[in-house]
C-alpha cells in the first residue's frame, strides 16, 4: 500500500492586536440619570411654585370678583327701588286721571241728559205753536 501523505495542519490565524472591550455586564455610570433627576427635581419645584402663585392670583381674583359683584348687586337694587318708584308714582297719576275721566263722564252725561230734556220740552212746545198757527187761520 502506498503511504498516504497527511495534510500539513492548516497555519492559525493571527490574533489581533486591538483590545475588544468586555461583554456588557449590566453596571453603568448612574450620575447621567442624577443629574436628569435632580434637573427634573428642580423643574418640579419651580412648577410647584408657579402652581401655588396661581392659586393665590385665581383666590384673589375671587374675592375681587365677589366684592364687585356685591357691589353691582346693591346698585342694581337701589335702581330697582327707583323704579319701583316712579311705577307706584305713575300708578297713581293714571289712577287719579281715570277717575277725572270717569267724573267727566258722569257731569257730561248728566248735562246731555239734561240738555237733552230742555231740547225735548222746547220741541214739544215749538211743535204746540206751529200746529196752533196751522190750524188757527182755519178757524175764522
Amino acid at each position: 500500500m502506498a503511504a498516504r501523505k497527511t495534510p500539513a495542519p492548516a497555519p492559525e490565524p493571527a490574533t489581533p492586536s486591538v483590545e475588544v472591550p468586555p461583554p456588557y455586564t449590566g453596571h453603568h455610570d448612574h450620575s447621567f440619570t442624577l443629574q436628569a433627576i435632580m434637573e427634573l427635581k428642580g423643574s418640579m419645584g419651580k412648577i410647584e411654585s408657579a402652581i401655588e402663585a396661581n392659586t393665590r392670583a385665581i383666590e384673589k381674583l375671587d374675592v375681587r370678583q365677589e366684592r364687585d359683584m356685591g357691589r353691582l348687586e346693591a346698585k342694581i337694587g337701589q335702581r330697582i327701588e327707583k323704579v319701583d318708584a316712579r311705577i307706584d308714582a305713575i300708578e297713581k297719576n293714571l289712577s287719579g286721571v281715570t277717575h277725572k275721566i270717569y267724573a267727566a263722564g258722569v257731569v257730561l252725561f248728566i248735562v246731555l241728559s239734561v240738555g237733552a230734556f230742555f231740547v225735548n220740552k222746547a220741541w214739544d212746545m215749538v211743535a204746540a205753536r206751529a200746529a196752533e198757527t196751522v190750524t188757527a187761520p182755519a178757524k175764522q
